[in-house]
Parts: structure tokens; sequence; C-alpha cells
């Protein structure tokens, strides 16, 4: 018994031990399972912080590789505008689009304005000569009406500017601010019938604005804009007084305040020359037209290209108009002489006007005041319904040398008249 016993014992003391020494082995495996969990924990963390600092780094490249590529298809641009004039620009432009909205749910939302039977029945008011002697002919090629319809404004091929007395019938002495050929001139909204106040942009890289006074007949510069390297080709005043903006064969478009004397904002087309330029009716963003044919459209507020249109089929854009109703506007093709009409909610082609007529080369255009007649300006003047852009009647123009054609044509106050420049120099007025 007494040997069972202690064979008994010997054999607890050894299980006990065998015991022991397994309860410190699972401890250390359990020890080592749970530094082992915590050290994949880890890794798995910092595999995961790095596939996120890798996407992130990706993320970056691209976006550097996007804005080099925007930079070099859309330039490069200065910083923000001042504050004042980011809300004025913005609060005129609710006051205009809500004011057309207005407009759209009235049943006659122009009511003191041209009607189709009263532009029907415009005559030959007169033919004036503007520019140029009999022997050589100086032609028109731009003009702009007075918002108070009192004055007419033009350009020349030689860089002379006159005014005209719609009363008086009889022009202004020449305002010789170009060297070269006025490509484009402006009348400031703010204008009255005894001062005009206009700017003027010329083959000579200058931009001038300047006022004339009816009384005494004399002209003053106000601001000349010196900061073009090439030909200005577009200029036009912003309904926010006293903005202005310019544009040049240089791709450059430059924003100013003609009172303070200084330039507020300006963008740089990358290798892009423009070819014209006009403001969109809300007054939010400027119509960029290029040599190439591309019309980039220029949010003046963000300070950034917001779309563009492809009228390359034209070739070089040479003029601009806008609608009223704010979503049509239209193009004219230097290359093809056809006016292109543009629906900018799609940023597509609606239709070409003309475009069956490959005699009728057209080389001006506009929209009447009230958005619902298009003139195109050839070799005759040709009226449309801004409705489906189908002719309705047509004016024939002198040529006595079989080459005069239309160069610039604008409409007057509430469309009750229409002014034509000639290509020869001449004025004429229907109404």
């Amino acid at each position: 018994m007494q040997s069972e016993w202690d064979s008994l014992v010997a054999e607890m003391f050894t299980l006990k031990q065998h015991l022991d020494t397994t309860r410190k082995e699972l401890s250390h495996a359990l020890y080592q399972h749970d530094a082992a969990c915590r050290v994949i924990a880890r890794v798995v963390k910092e595999r995961d912080e790095a596939r996120q600092q890798v996407t992130q780094l990706a993320q970056e490249i691209q976006n550097f590789r996007d804005k080099g590529f925007a930079e070099s298809k859309n330039g490069t641009s200065a910083a923000s505008l001042p504050e004042k004039i980011i809300n004025d620009i913005t609060n005129i432009g609710v006051e205009l689009n809500t004011a057309r909205k207005a407009r759209k749910k009235n049943p006659e939302p122009f009511p003191d304005y041209a009607t189709n039977d009263m532009i029907n029945n415009f005559k030959l008011d007169g033919t004036f000569d503007a520019f140029g002697t009999a022997k050589k002919k100086e032609g028109i090629t731009c003009l702009d009406n007075s918002p108070v319809d009192t004055h007419v404004v033009l350009g020349s091929h030689e860089g002379a500017i006159k005014v005209f007395d719609r009363q008086k019938k009889k022009f202004s002495k020449a305002i010789e601010h170009h060297s070269g050929a006025v490509n484009d001139l402006s009348v400031s909204p703010f204008s009255t019938e005894g001062k005009i106040t206009a700017i003027s942009g010329g083959a000579d890289s200058k931009a001038i604005v300047f006022s004339y006074e009816e009384k005494g007949g004399k002209a003053s510069t106000l601001y000349e804009i010196k900061d073009h390297k090439d030909a200005i080709t577009g200029v036009s005043f912003h309904i926010v007084s006293p903005l202005v903006v310019v544009g040049s064969r240089s791709g450059h478009y430059t924003l100013h305040d003609y009172e303070q004397g200084k330039t507020i904002g300006h963008h740089d087309l990358a290798k892009a020359q423009i070819s014209t330029l006009r403001i969109h009716p809300d007054a939010q963003f400027v119509a960029l037209a290029q040599s190439n044919g591309i019309v980039k459209l220029w949010n003046i507020t963000a300070n950034e290209i917001i779309g563009e249109i492809d009228a390359t089929a034209g070739g070089s854009i040479k003029q601009i108009s806008f609608s009223e109703n704010g979503y049509h506007f239209a193009t004219l093709g230097e290359k093809d002489h056809k006016a292109r009409i543009w629906d900018l909610r799609y940023l597509t082609a609606i239709t070409t006007v003309h475009e069956d007529k490959s005699d009728f080369k057209a080389h001006a255009i506009t929209y009447d005041p009230s958005g619902r007649y298009f003139a195109v300006g050839g070799p005759s003047l040709s009226l449309h319904h801004a409705t489906n852009y189908e002719n309705f009647t047509k004016f024939n123009i002198a040529s006595p040398s079989g080459t005069n054609y239309i160069s610039a044509v604008k409409f007057g106050g509430l469309g009750k008249s229409i002014l034509v420049g000639t290509s020869e120099g001449s004025l004429n007025i229907y109404k």
C-alpha cells in the first residue's frame, strides 16, 4: 500500500510539473499569437495608409497634368477680381435675368418695339458718305449706336473715327486716334445726348476710351490701353460702369476700370489669337472668339473658361452677336462668310443662315434689341425671324463699283431703324 501511494504521489507530481510546463508554453504561445496579431494589424494599417498615400499622390499628379493641359489649352489668368466688382457683376446679372424671365411671361414683352410689318415697310432714309473721297473710298469697319438713338459712331480702314448726328444728319470732324484700321468700337450704355463715351480698338494694338461732346464737337481721351502686343480685335463696355473689356490677336483678354485707369483682370489664351469678343446679355461672361474658329466662354467673376463652341467649319470668327433671349448667339465665319446660330444651353449649332446660297457672302451680323429679328449684311441686307431664321425681307445697297458690300450693321433704338456701314464708306439708314 505504501509503495502504491508513493507511486501515485510521484505520478501526480510529474503530471503537475507537466501541467505547469504546458501552461507556461500555452501562455507563451498566446503571447506570441497576440503579438503576431498586433504586428499583422499594424502592417495592415500601414499598408492601407500607404495605399491611400499612393492614391492621393496619383490624384495630385493627375491634377497637375490636368492643370498643365488646361493652362496650355486655355492660357493663364490673373488673380480674382476685387470683391466689389464681383458683387456688382453678380447683382446686375440677377437683375437682368429676372427681368428677362418676367418678359417671357408677358404676352406682349416688347410692345414699343418695331414689328414685322414696320420693318417690312422700312425705306432708305439717307445715304451719307462718311470716309474717303470720290477718288479713294475708305471703308467702314465697325459702327455702334448711342443708347439714346441720337448718334452713330463709326470706324474706318485708315484709322479715322467719326460721330454722326442723326438729327442734324452730319458727321463730326475725324477723330484720329489710331495709326491703323479701327477693328472694333463700342458706345457706352451710359452715354447721353450731349456726351458720347466710346471705346475703339485698332490694328496699332491700342484701345482708347474717349468722350465726344456735342457742344463744340471735341473728342477727349479718357484712358489709353497699351498692354496688348498685337492688333486689338474686340472691345466692349460692360453694363457695370466703368468697366471695359479688350481682346487682341496676341490672345490677350483684359478687363479695365477706365475711370481709375487700371487693369483689374486678364486672361491669356495660349497660342490662340482673339478675333473678336462680345459680352453676354446677363453680363456674367464674355465670348472670346479665336482665329481658329473656337469660341471660349469666359466667366468674368469666376475667372475661368466655362465652355467652348467649335465653329471651325467657318474658319476665323469675324463677328459675334448675342440674342436678347440669353441663349442664342450668332457667329460669322471669315472663311466661308456664313452666319451660324448656336444654342448656349447645349453648346450646339442650330442652323446656318443662307447655307444654300453660295453667292451670298455675309460680312456683318446682328440681332435686334428684342432678339426677335436677325440681320445679315452682305451684297444686300437680309432680315430674318429669330425663331426659325427664315428670311422675310431684304434691302439692296447701291454699288457703283459692283463690289460694294455691307461691312457693319446695327439696329437703332427699339429696332425702329437699321444702320448700315459699307465697304465703300457710306452710312445707310433705313427706317
